[in-house]
């Protein structure tokens, strides 16, 4: 079961399991987002923080066939850019860059650091330059944003539940979670 954060995020996600085959990359700590996107544990490799820096991958050059950063560039201490270029490097040409962020969240008290809030736009712009963005979305809604008690509850199956109907209703202007999915450019 997914908490309420991240219900309909993962849900909509689930549309890019057509094209997993081949390998993932899970960075920092984003198994279960390549696991959303339909890549099986046994066939995601991992690259978490502190023993790999996304903004410097020690990775050779169009490995994966797809990148996953869940919750992660807000973690970033450096340029979020160079984080996002650095996932599109160690992609195959044609393969996918998952990136979800949060947009409208308290700080995160705990390490590592909380330094970047991401909009649709920003991550679409982020994610631009290396390929065809497919999707920069976002979901949320001032109940989740103003009660954030909500955020870590688990969300029941039951459409007719509370906190079921909370967690899919979308205020496209209150976004608590943002997200990008890309095709890496293919080689000229």
């Amino acid at each position: 079961m997914t908490h309420v954060s991240r219900y309909q995020m993962y849900t909509n996600l689930t549309k890019y399991t057509v094209f997993a085959h081949g390998q993932a990359l899970a960075i920092s700590r984003s198994t279960r987002l390549c696991n959303v996107l339909g890549y099986p544990t046994g066939s995601t490799s991992t690259a978490d923080y502190p023993a790999y820096d996304v903004t410097q991958l020690d990775l050779p050059p169009d490995k994966f066939d797809c990148t996953a950063a869940d919750q992660v560039l807000e973690h970033v201490a450096g340029n979020p850019a160079t984080a996002v270029g650095e996932m599109f490097r160690v992609t195959k040409p044609g393969g996918l860059v998952v990136i979800t962020s949060c947009c409208l969240n308290p700080i995160h008290q705990e390490d590592p650091g909380d330094y970047w809030r991401f909009t649709p736009q920003g991550l679409r712009l982020l994610a631009n330059p290396h390929g065809q963005v497919l999707e920069a979305a976002g979901w949320g809604n001032p109940l989740v944003c103003l009660w954030v008690a909500l955020r870590r509850h688990q969300v029941p199956a039951n459409p007719w539940h509370p906190l079921h109907r909370i967690a899919t209703a979308n205020w496209p202007a209150w976004p608590l979670v943002v997200w990008a999915v890309a095709r890496k450019k293919e080689n000229p």
